[in-house]
């Protein structure tokens, strides 16, 4: 046997050598690990704000917290010149955002002898430009005859635009009439004019120029532009100047009236047209309707073209790089030259835009 050969001391020295080196495998294999620290989860990504599509753009919001209403302190006056069958017009350049205007006031403004057996309020398509229409033409047709006694009742049609035409400038206000307006008192009508952003609206009149005609033969912001008015053609050096000039009449007008923004019939719209319906003495209704459907439904002039929801027009003109897209610096340079800046300040146009 092996330990009956080996010395003694020699076999404890081996088999010390052996449990040493297994000891140190199982060490090395099987390693005794200290407890990790726990690791704190991170924390949760923070999700980015929704977009608030319901407050105003900063570009827009002069800090009063209010629509912008011009005109009315004279709103007392016209009330006290006028009968109960006082009632607003609209008026605005393409564009602008009359039929937006007309619709809210049709739907959300009781006035105090609106034509309620013609076109029924709170029935399907009250508040549509063809019943709208439907009452106009019945009230030229009959109105001072027994037969339209007897189906007016008295009553006072509801008006889309002024009785000159919405588009046309205030100069026309004595010298021509809409279709179906030649009977309507003029002294019982309060113009409401929206204006619209002018950056914005030269992008909308790129898109539907109407009857415009520019020199250049395609839309520019810059550059004549004939705009064939009915009684007479005129030409502006540029988009802008037509847009200042045009304003700029019913700013110096005698006369009552209101200018609203189309950006607060987006943003501020039962404020808006509240104070539109006090002025003429009307009862707004217990809802407001905000109109999300298209504004342009197929009225007359309106049948072909774009209709854009109320949920798009928040995107769009919400947008600052959309405000002034197409527009280059010079275009920008032709704005702030403009002689007449009078409604840029006075409707919180003149900023952010540079």
């Amino acid at each position: 046997m092996l330990r009956d050969r080996l010395p003694l001391s020699l076999l404890a020295a081996c088999i010390a050598a052996l449990c040493l080196a297994t000891f140190i495998r199982f060490d090395a294999s099987s390693p005794e690990q200290p407890e990790a620290a726990e690791q704190p989860e991170p924390p949760p990504t923070a999700a980015a704000p929704p977009e608030r599509r319901d407050a105003m753009p900063a570009f827009y919001d002069d800090g009063s917290g209010a629509p912008i209403v011009d005109g009315l302190d004279r709103c007392a006056a016209f009330r006290a010149a006028s009968s109960d069958a006082r009632r607003p017009a609209v008026a605005g350049l393409f564009d602008a955002g009359t039929n937006l205007l007309a619709k809210l006031l049709r739907a959300n403004c009781v006035l105090p002898r609106e034509c309620a057996g013609v076109a029924k309020r709170g029935a399907p398509g009250h508040a549509d430009a063809s019943a709208v229409e439907a009452e106009i033409a019945l009230f030229a047709a009959f109105h001072g005859t027994p037969k339209g006694d007897r189906l007016l009742a008295g009553c006072a049609p509801f008006l889309p635009q002024v009785p000159w035409g919405k588009h046309n400038p205030y100069s026309h206000a004595g010298r021509h009439r809409a279709p179906s307006y030649e009977r309507v008192n003029r002294s019982e009508v309060l113009p409401v004019v929206v204006a619209k952003d002018p950056l914005a609206w030269v992008g909308s009149v790129c898109r539907e120029p109407y009857a415009l005609r520019f020199a250049g033969g395609a839309c520019a912001a810059v550059g004549d532009v004939a705009a064939p008015w009915p009684a007479g053609p005129r030409t502006y050096a540029s988009l802008f100047e037509l847009w200042a000039a045009w304003h700029g009449e019913y700013v110096d007008a005698r006369r009552p009236r209101l200018l609203v923004r189309y950006e607060d019939l987006l943003w501020r719209g039962e404020a808006t047209v509240a104070a539109i319906c006090a002025c003429v003495g009307g009862d707004m209704t217990p809802t407001f309707d905000a109109v999300a459907a298209s504004a342009k439904d197929g009225g007359r002039g309106h049948a072909d073209k774009a209709r854009t929801s109320r949920g798009d027009a928040l995107r769009r003109y919400g947008n600052a790089t959309l405000r002034r897209a197409g527009l280059s610096e010079a275009d920008l340079a032709a704005l702030a030259r403009l002689p007449d800046a009078r409604l840029l300040r006075r409707f919180a146009y003149d900023r952010g835009y540079r």
